[in-house]
């Protein structure tokens, strides 16, 4: 049998470990002070004040909140801090803003609790409940942690422990069943007022009885633009620092049921920022049957260029991770049967700021019925 194994190190080990980490981070902190006193990059100083914070260090968390403190900027009634670089999960753009503006936030509410820090914290706490997306997250996975982190630590909440409250909500002036939502439960109430909602301005009005101290609210609305002018194969977005460049190219668009339809793809980031993974969706007319084959051969091929792809009945996605230059792939797939169909829209943008994109108008396709079965001869006999 194998001797029973220690659960972990001995009491003297422990504090061996502790005492050298302790003089490892005390060592860091002076390090790191210096070229945080000439930064002005919010991301990097909520961290450090936020490490300096948990080792103690008052004076070097204070002067860090206090320079971060400076940077804040207002906006719809709440304050953001500005990102000018890209953060160490690849947040740029407003994904980044957001994730800067929920570090700032959690640095002042863990190192500081004056009036001026707590003005910032409820300001940008008001901004970031404005930027939740249509999912109700922030963009990427590390972007939602980071707000909720902050939330969680920067919202002093004063409802009851249990509070339940009907709440009247008022679309364009007519009344809608009312909404019974409890602090008790973490589902969402959801209502639908598609049946009241009207073309142009609408107004949305929650009337709250008097039970409910705060409550977080979003609309959310699903709407189509027609799509103006010729379709285009190659697109860009031209004239900003995260400009991305898309071309797809179908060898035919009248072809029959069975058919082997090409199509190339070529997706480039131009821009000068911006870093990490782009998605690739490309539209298919409706029962395109893709040949997977083809596609995992492109990913072994491509060098980690092109990293996974999902077969949707629409499009086609793929998870892109481009070198210098573009990345270029061409796949296959067949019709299954004949139709006169419009393809989802083309669309490449970025994981981590899915703002910056570009799109490509539909195609359409004119697919005929498959070859007609040969003719059956009945020969009648007696």
């Amino acid at each position: 049998m194998l001797p029973l194994l220690s659960r972990g190190p001995k009491k003297g080990a422990q504090d061996s470990l502790k005492q050298s980490l302790h003089g490892s981070v005390a060592r860091a902190l002076p390090y790191l002070a210096e070229p945080h006193r000439d930064l002005s990059e919010p991301y990097a100083l909520a961290e450090f004040a936020i490490a300096a914070a948990e080792f103690g260090d008052k004076q070097q968390s204070s002067a860090a909140v206090t320079k971060l403190s400076k940077l804040a900027a207002p906006e719809h009634g709440g304050v953001y801090w500005a990102l000018d670089h890209n953060t160490p999960f690849y947040g740029w753009g407003q994904a980044g803003r957001i994730e800067s503006t929920a570090m700032a936030v959690l640095a002042l509410s863990t190192v500081d609790a004056n009036a001026r820090a707590r003005r910032l914290i409820d300001g940008g706490t008001l901004w970031l409940l404005q930027e939740k997306d249509r999912y109700g997250v922030w963009y990427s996975g590390q972007v939602t942690v980071d707000v909720l982190s902050a939330l969680l630590n920067g919202i002093e909440s004063s409802r009851p422990a249990n509070t339940e409250a009907k709440l009247n909500v008022f679309v364009n002036g007519g009344a809608t069943p009312q909404l019974e939502v409890s602090s008790r439960s973490n589902t969402p109430a959801i209502l639908d007022i598609s049946d009241l909602v009207q073309p142009g301005h609408n107004s949305i009005a929650v009337q709250n009885g008097g039970t409910l101290s705060s409550a977080s609210m979003q609309a959310v609305a699903d709407y189509y633009i027609p799509w103006t002018g010729t379709p285009v194969a190659d697109s860009i977005r031209p004239g900003t620092p995260d400009a991305l460049r898309l071309a797809v190219r179908f060898d035919k668009t009248e072809a029959r049921a069975g058919d082997e339809v090409r199509c190339s793809v070529d997706a480039e980031r131009i821009g000068s920022r911006g870093w990490g993974m782009m998605i690739a969706e490309i539209g298919l007319p409706p029962g395109a049957d893709v040949d997977r084959g083809v596609l995992d051969e492109v990913i072994n091929n491509s060098g980690w260029t092109v990293s996974h792809y999902d077969v949707l009945p629409d499009r086609l996605v793929l998870y892109l991770w481009p070198h210098a230059g573009d990345t270029k792939l061409t796949f296959v797939f067949r019709p299954r049967y004949g139709l006169k169909a419009r393809t989802a829209a083309s669309v490449l943008y970025d994981y981590y700021n899915p703002e910056a994109q570009v799109a490509l108008a539909p195609a359409d396709f004119d697919v005929q019925g498959g070859p007609r079965p040969e003719s059956v001869k009945t020969v009648a006999t007696k």
